[in-house]
């Protein structure tokens, strides 16, 4: 069930035009939900305006992926994945030119709090924080990658995924290997 956040000052204008951050003294208040939690952003009047992740201890507390009507679901992230691999391919069409590269760059691929670098057969997942970790299924995404974005083989190394995430307890970044 998600979390309902319910706009205290003027920001609906700027959360239409797609601005994906929405600041925790924004908000009519902070009701107590899990880092990560699906959430619904909603105009004083009720009317949703958005649906993202809920952060209730950070600045940021509101991430936005759907504006309006959007759904937000594994098919949206894969939708905006798979737009970001056909701009990079544009983009980066040699790949013995340039096989290194930002597959996603979180907010401004419409995927907040995730960026994810590509050198030859590998990647890197960046999570920013305990709740992008919680809100992503890293592991559909790992096998994204190595299904869809990344060559078999380069310079004789399989394909492979790293995940890297800030540990929320201590504050360090651990890495996690996937395939």
């Amino acid at each position: 069930k998600p979390v309902h956040l319910v706009l205290g000052k003027d920001q609906v204008r700027t959360v239409k035009r797609g601005h994906p951050w929405v600041f925790k003294d924004t908000l009519q208040e902070l009701p107590s939900a899990p880092p990560g939690s699906l959430a619904l952003l909603k105009t004083k009047t009720g009317d949703i305006l958005a649906k993202g992740y809920y952060e209730p201890k950070c600045p940021i507390a509101f991430r936005s992926f759907a504006v309006g009507r959007e759904r937000l679901d594994d098919d949206l992230v894969a939708a905006r994945l798979a737009c970001a691999l056909a701009l990079r391919r544009r983009l980066f069409p040699d790949v013995a030119v340039t096989n290194g590269y930002r597959l996603v760059n979180g907010e401004g691929d419409g995927l907040p709090g995730i960026v994810v670098d590509v050198y030859g057969a590998a990647a890197v997942i960046k999570f920013d924080g305990p709740v992008a970790t919680a809100f992503y299924d890293a592991t559909g995404i790992a096998e994204w990658l190595v299904e869809t974005a990344l060559p078999a083989e380069s310079h004789g190394m399989h394909a492979c995924v790293f995940v890297k995430f800030r540990c929320a307890r201590v504050g360090k970044v651990q890495v996690r290997g996937a395939k």
